[in-house]
């Protein structure tokens, strides 16, 4: 698979090899519920009959709407999901990740990494 890189304005994603979804939350943006339907939309246009694993990176400051935080969340999204690995660059993305994961309760796993390599290996764990 060749890589793609979609723009979205507040976030990109690019799908790389291993279906592998890479989502990028823009520094300072927050991403509110319509963009990130979007994104699913586009992973859904990727993914045909398979799944992808969601690698999620954020810039500074960068953060997801409560609504779209809900919907991140739902069984709705793990339609094209089937796990999500969130690298936390500093101690804020921690927090506001684990928050996600305890108040949010996301409908597939979903788990928490200091780095990229750590993270991918982890969803090649899970079949598409």
């Amino acid at each position: 698979m060749t890589t793609k890189t979609i723009d979205l304005g507040k976030s990109t994603i690019t799908f790389e090899e291993d279906q592998i979804a890479h989502l990028n939350l823009k520094q300072g943006e927050l991403v509110e519920i319509d963009e990130l339907k979007t994104i699913f939309e586009e992973i859904a246009k990727q993914a045909g009959e398979k799944k992808f694993r969601l690698l999620v990176t954020a810039g500074n400051s960068a953060s997801l709407s409560p609504e779209a935080r809900e919907y991140a969340s739902s069984a709705e999204s793990s339609d094209v999901i089937v796990a999500d690995a969130v690298v936390v660059q500093n101690y804020s993305h921690e927090m506001t990740a684990n928050f996600f994961i305890r108040f949010n309760k996301p409908n597939r796993p979903t788990r928490l990494f200091k780095n990229r390599e750590a993270a991918c290996e982890w969803l090649k764990t899970f079949p598409v």
